[in-house]
């Protein structure tokens, strides 16, 4: 058996294995998606608030120099 074929089953393994478990523990597949999901959008929402107070800030700041 040469490498790249060794690797090829390991990582074939690998991955039954893991289907294997996500599909028996569904609701913590569930879990962990829906906690991926609400930290992405929390992070989009701060970036979001950073940029328009961002804006808001350069805004005052030239009205300053007319």
């Amino acid at each position: 058996m040469d490498k790249n074929t060794l690797e090829a089953a390991a990582r074939e393994e690998r991955l039954k294995y893991f289907r294997e478990w996500r599909r028996n523990n569904a609701d913590k597949v569930k879990k962990h998606n829906q906690n991926y999901w609400l930290k992405k959008a929390e992070k989009k929402l701060k970036e979001e608030k950073a940029r328009v107070g961002k804006q808001e800030t350069n805004h005052a700041d030239r009205k300053g120099n007319r």
